[in-house]
């Protein structure tokens, strides 16, 4: 009864959702994209014959990072494994359909009864795994009746779903069918449990930290370093901005132009031509990363003051070069990712909408993020955090902390899988 329920209403969504984005950039690619898919698959196929298959599917690239350390875990431990990547959005993608570490990436299709059998039917994944919480009923009920192992990891479950009792009975349903689901922590694990008393689950963490950690650990190398910039200088990365953000840092710089008192990293969220000739106008020192990297001779002394990023795939390696970090977002939506940063044992600042993130909820309370609301507060924190050195590696401690105290989910998770397997799974167990 749930599953014939759930395909009429998701037919009318399906159609209800075409109207409504028909005209949308990303839902056009999305659907332009989607066609690729079954011969994308059998390609794969040819080309990974007795190979063990693990498909991971994300939503997007914000839960994609969190899938990284494990594919990338398992790539250091087994020769005979091939992925199989899927994404929803149109973003992600696009952000990872040159990841190195996948052997195909592609749309996964709508959750209807008919792609899902296809699909899994198809592809004969030997293993899948769902990241965080883009759960497809269709999708997951076929691959359980195929017998094939679920694991869904870094689960989350929203307060939202919570308080609606269609949403949580549909989670109850999507979680009974997995194998195993780790959660990010205790509060996640007593979510689940009230939703899914028999599911299976454990407490684990959030593999971003395992990423996070990676990365400020192999310490690669920028183009750009500290002595480029103006000596004795505190450096503010500001990360994620949008124009609230950028307004606030402008404000700052009319006032303290004659003698910036830090330098400046911007990295725009969206570096758009637009959006890069209204920064380059607001602070007209500014020099384009894009312009450092054409012409090196641009970093000769250490003269740099700002320096705006104009391009993607940078932010988490430039917060290597701060001293303090300002998060955007934080007068939008919502505060963008403050773990990236904190790995890096630098004080955070930002807006005050940080109900969004545990992250920054969780570094406000540990006293490593300050909430601020105009440049009269932004100019507070550079005063007393940014520019005080002790106060500067006290507040950094703190954060750095955070992290690194909830790295090892990606050891724990590839655990769990490979015991699933070794032993009764040749193809797993070949070298």
């Amino acid at each position: 009864m749930f599953t014939f329920v759930y395909n009429v209403c998701f037919f009318f969504a399906r159609i209800f959702l075409h109207i409504i984005h028909r005209k949308n950039p990303k839902y056009k690619a999305r659907l332009e994209g989607v066609v690729h898919t079954f011969s994308n698959i059998e390609q794969f196929n040819k080309e990974h014959t007795g190979k063990f298959i693990i498909w991971i599917h994300a939503a997007s690239s914000g839960e994609f990072e969190q899938a990284k350390p494990i594919i990338e875990q398992i790539r250091k431990n087994r020769t005979n494994v091939a992925f199989f990547i899927t994404f929803f959005s149109s973003s992600g993608y696009n952000s990872h359909k040159n990841y190195s570490f996948s052997d195909c990436v592609s749309y996964l299709p709508l959750d209807t009864g008919k792609n899902a059998k296809k699909f899994v039917n198809t592809l004969k994944p030997d293993c899948v795994i769902f990241i965080r919480y883009d759960l497809w009923y269709n999708y997951i009920r076929t691959i359980a009746n195929s017998n094939i192992p679920i694991y869904c990891v870094c689960a989350t479950v929203s307060e939202k779903a919570m308080n609606n009792p269609f949403y949580r009975m549909y989670l109850k349903k999507v979680f009974m069918y997995c194998t195993h689901i780790f959660c990010v922590n205790k509060e996640e694990v007593g979510k689940l449990s009230e939703i899914a008393p028999r599911a299976n689950a454990e407490l684990s963490s959030d593999t971003r930290f395992d990423r996070i950690i990676s990365i400020v650990e192999q310490n690669i190398p920028l183009i750009l370093t500290k002595e480029h910039f103006v000596s004795e200088k505190p450096i503010v990365v500001a990360g994620s901005t949008w124009r609230e953000d950028e307004h606030l840092f402008f404000q700052y710089y009319l006032k303290h132009k004659e003698n910036l008192p830090v330098s400046l990293i911007i990295v725009p969220h969206e570096p758009t031509h637009s959006n890069l000739q209204r920064l380059k106008s607001m602070f007209p020192v500014g020099v384009l990363l894009s312009s450092i990297e054409s012409n090196p001779n641009l970093l000769q002394g250490n003269s740099l003051s700002i320096v705006i990023v104009d391009s993607i795939g940078k932010l988490l390696r430039l917060y290597a070069l701060g001293d303090a970090a300002y998060i955007g977002g934080g007068f939008g939506h919502g505060i963008h990712s403050t773990a990236e940063p904190a790995g890096y044992g630098i004080p955070l600042c930002g807006g005050t909408r940080i109900e969004r993130s545990p992250d920054a909820v969780h570094l406000k309370k540990e006293k490593a993020l300050t909430l601020i609301q105009n440049t009269s507060e932004l100019r507070q924190w550079i005063d007393i955090v940014v520019r005080n050195k002790e106060n500067r590696l006290q507040k950094g401690f703190l954060a750095k902390n955070y992290v690194f105290s909830r790295r090892g989910a990606t050891i724990q998770i590839i655990k769990k899988i490979e015991k699933q397997f070794e032993g009764n799974n040749t193809k797993f167990i070949q070298e």
